[in-house]
């Protein structure tokens, strides 16, 4: 997959060179520079998976900023190409798109790699019962450590976590980019979380052993939740916490009917689920409140077209449907294959969940 991907994108990078680069009025060596920049994006998704845990931050930078370079060209490209057939061209134009995808290129990697920032999301619901109390929960998602984040990133992210005094904090998978034996000491730092810890799994857990992790993180004090539940409760009052796993061996639908498989019905439901699919299933299951991730709040454009269309139009921030609530999460961190961020941010999420009074 992995030598498909990579000459997918030297095809890509061909046509940038041939429609783009090339045809620019500008000295040799000038463009002969561009070219071998560029190039560093067609290898940067397979050297990412292969060996990024190793790659130091600065040329991993490098890397990424070639990457989304080309993927940013490769649009501009076709438009060009487009006012080419309809006889607009200028060379000023084109090389204002090569120079200026570059710049947008820097900045969206600059700020991929940002601390996350608070976000306070207030949900109220008349369905929360009698006397119920104001729950903080604060919702982590997407990690990614060990391509891109680091221990000592983790370590901010958690001392800003434990500033919120939250009553529970929930993680809702893509924690990890590597394996156990890896990643063990960069994960140390959740330990360190000062509120109970729940957990469910996301696709990227299942990449790198997923029964390891999950004994990994119990030993953590984390309790993972991959498609069972546990009942909380919050100053006296309970509820349930569950969790639906990304694993490939069920549907989102069947992941959340067997997460909440005897699970009371008469309490109020929260449920973390990697995907945001999940929440379609969760509504008819009652749940208040699906807490995701997954999107990465689309990145920058035009991914996050695409990002919206592949999740069913559940891209970021809060959607309501039939007085039920889904959160997603534009993500902690970010994955270092495609680390850009413009029109979207890592965030951590400072939720309050009251009850509405009539």
């Amino acid at each position: 997959m992995l030598i498909l991907i990579t000459i997918f994108m030297g095809i890509l990078y061909l046509y940038t060179l041939w429609r783009g680069v090339f045809s620019l009025t500008l000295p040799l060596f000038i463009r002969g520079g561009l070219s071998l920049f560029l190039l560093l994006g067609v290898f940067n998704i397979y050297l990412v998976l292969k060996y990024g845990y190793l790659m130091p931050p600065l040329l991993s930078k490098m890397f990424s900023v070639s990457h989304l370079w080309l993927i940013y060209l490769v649009f501009s490209t076709v438009v060009l190409d487009v006012l080419r057939f309809c006889h607009i061209q200028s060379s000023a134009l084109g090389i204002g798109v090569v120079f200026g995808t570059l710049l947008f290129s820097v900045l969206a990697v600059h700020n991929a790699g940002k601390l996350p920032v608070l976000k306070e999301r207030i949900i109220e619901s008349q369905t929360l019962p009698m006397g119920w109390q104001d729950l903080k929960i604060v919702h982590l998602s997407d990690f990614h450590i060990g391509q891109g984040f680091n221990k000592a990133w983790l370590q901010k992210v958690v001392d800003k976590v434990n500033a919120q005094s939250p009553d529970i904090v929930v993680i809702s998978g893509d924690s990890i980019d590597n394996r156990v034996e890896k990643l063990l000491d960069e994960m140390a730092p959740l330990k360190q979380i000062k509120a109970p810890v729940y957990m469910s799994f996301g696709n990227h857990e299942h990449y790198y052993g997923p029964e390891e992790w999950e004994k990994a993180f119990r030993k953590m004090g984390i309790v993972v939740l991959n498609n069972t539940f546990v009942v909380l409760e919050n100053k006296g009052m309970p509820y349930v916490m569950a969790g639906a796993d990304w694993g490939q061996r069920m549907t989102p639908e069947d992941k959340v009917a067997e997460a909440l498989k005897n699970a009371p019905k008469d309490k109020p439901i929260l449920l973390s689920a990697h995907h945001p699919a999940a929440f379609d299933f969760a509504v008819k299951h009652q749940v208040l409140l699906t807490l995701s991730g997954h999107t990465h709040g689309g990145m920058t454009f035009p991914i996050s077209v695409l990002a919206k269309i592949f999740n069913r139009g559940y891209l970021k921030g809060l959607y309501e449907k039939q007085g039920h609530y889904l959160l997603v999460s534009e993500g902690t961190g970010l994955w270092n294959g495609m680390p850009a961020r413009l029109g979207s941010q890592n965030e951590i999420l400072v939720i309050t969940l009251k009850r509405k009074s009539k």
